[in-house]
Formats: C-alpha cells, structure tokens, sequence
C-alpha cells in the first residue's frame, strides 16, 4: 500500500455553510430584524491528502467567520456581480472572536431623525422671527437685512415642502423592507421546519417499514 501523501499550501482552503438555531436573538448588520436562526459561513485552512487513488481534503485552521440572514443568504446566491455587495456580519478574524454590533430599531431610528429635523426647523423658525423682531423695534431695516430674512423663509419653504416629505417617504420604504424581510425570514424558517419535519417523518417510516418486512420475513422462515 502506498504512503499516504500529504500537499499543503497558502491558497489551499476549505467553506462551509451551516444553518444555526440559537435560544436568544442575535443583531445581524444590515438586518433589521432580530433573528434567532441565521446561516453561518467558515473559511478554513485546507490539507490535501492522496491516499489509495483518492483525494481528500481536510480543514485546517479556521480563518474567517461571518454570519448571514436567510434572507442575505438568498440575496447572495442570487444576485452574482452585485456591485455593493451583500451585508454580513462577521464573527471571527485574526485568530479572535469579533462582537456583534448593536441593534438598530429603524422606527426609533427615523424618530430621532425626524425629531433632529424638527428641532432644526424650530431654530430656523426662531432665527427668522428674532430678526423681523428686531427690524420691528428698531423701526427700520436695510435691503441686506430684508434680503436674509427672504432668504430664511425660503430655506423653511424650502425644508416644509421637499425635507420633510422625503424623510416621510424614506421610512416608509424602510417599513415596507422590513416587512418583506420578516415575510422571508419567516417562510425560510417555515419550509426549514417542513424539511426537517418531512426527514424525520421519512426516516420513521423507512424504519417502521424495514421492522414490518422483518417480521413479514420472520414469519415466512416460521
């Protein structure tokens, strides 16, 4: 019998994708949701091995770590040559765990976007109102002064009409994202609990089976 032969080299790696089921919930970035199941992507080192004529591969040292959303899962095996590319968190790099980023809520988030909005609206508005207030008790004004104050009242025109609706159209595609995802993380969740259902019902029957064609065949002998 041959040695077995053992080929090692830098490029040489190993992936693997598992589907992981965890009690709590994990904050994933570039998700909105909370999820307590997620895919889980590991790079490896790789050993080649040549033994009896065959090749075999064997992992190595772990490299790389990122965790995905079903939903970001899909999303990357489905869109090749997307520029930007496909959020995912990683977990592990340089030899070392990586925490987890913090949860962003995208409601309280907007809120506070919009509230930021507001309050900068409201000091415009006061701006502007010292201003004419001021020409007010002096009794005049100059055409410079007159000008800025013409010109504050069309930047709140201008935030009232255009800034304002945008945030408003923003958060609600940020809503209707999320939704979506739930609606995806929920069916991926679903059929993932049918299949594993279905295999275990298949395995029971494959087993139920074999114990009756046993019995079938011990009677026959008898």
């Amino acid at each position: 019998m041959d040695d077995v032969k053992t080929i090692e080299h830098p490029s040489q790696g190993s992936v693997t994708f598992s589907r992981i089921q965890c009690s709590g919930q994990v904050t994933l970035y570039g998700s909105s949701l909370r999820l307590n199941h997620y895919i889980k992507m590991e790079v490896h080192e790789s050993k080649h091995k040549r033994d009896l004529s065959t090749d075999l591969y064997h992992p190595g040292k772990l490299i790389l770590s990122v965790a995905m959303s079903p939903t970001q899962f899909a999303e990357l095996i489905t869109s090749l040559n997307y520029g930007s590319g496909i959020p995912c968190t990683i977990e592990w790099r340089d030899g070392k765990v990586v925490p987890k980023g913090k949860f962003v809520n995208k409601v309280h988030e907007f809120e506070d976007e919009f509230s930021d909005d507001m309050r900068k609206l409201v000091d415009k508005v006061d701006a502007m109102v010292d201003k004419v207030a001021d020409a007010l008790t002096r009794g005049r004004t100059t055409k410079k002064e007159a000008e800025k104050v013409l010109n504050m009242i069309g930047m709140l025109i201008q935030d009232i009409r255009s800034n304002i609706p945008f945030t408003y159209k923003c958060f609600n595609e940020q809503m209707d994202k999320s939704v979506q995802e739930a609606k995806s993380e929920i069916e991926a969740y679903v059929i993932h609990k049918v299949n594993t259902l279905g295999l275990e019902a298949l395995k029971t029957d494959l087993q139920v089976g074999l114990l009756s064609e046993g019995r079938l065949e011990t009677e026959r002998i008898e």
